[in-house]
């Protein structure tokens, strides 16, 4: 997270204290990545508990934001504040679209940083009327 938005990152950590957790297994964290986004929740509720805090304003950046969807629905007592941040919409028929090639180029990598215009092309369908509505 840190790599691939350092100025929302700093920007919420002048106002408050701030936990950044990278899941079991992802990022420089060991063990096996869990297989479900149960899983991945009960993760971070277990992590806040061993850090003795008892309720947070939750943020949830893509993968996140799925996790932290399941946080508040299945442990609501420990969520002040739900924030999601490039979190996809659903899939039916009604719902909007991502580009079926988001999910290709550069991810955050150090050496690989995205531009404005990849993050507006991976968050916001490619069509005018969404394009018209999308700015970072």
């Amino acid at each position: 997270m840190d790599t691939l938005d350092p100025v929302l990152m700093n920007i919420t950590a002048q106002n408050r204290e701030a936990i950044q957790l990278e899941n079991t297994g992802i990022g420089h964290s060991k063990g096996t990545i869990p297989d479900t986004l149960d899983a991945m929740a009960a993760t971070v509720t277990d992590h806040l508990t061993a850090i003795h805090v008892p309720k947070a304003d939750i943020l949830g950046f893509s993968l996140g934001a799925m996790i932290a969807q399941m946080i508040a629905t299945d442990y609501p007592q420990v969520v002040n504040k739900l924030i999601l941040a490039g979190a996809r919409s659903g899939s039916g028929p009604d719902d909007s679209q991502t580009a079926p090639d988001a999910g290709m180029g550069p991810s955050g990598e150090p050496d690989r940083q995205p531009t404005e215009d990849y993050m507006l092309y991976i968050l916001i369908y490619p069509s005018k009327s969404s394009r018209d509505k999308g700015s970072i």
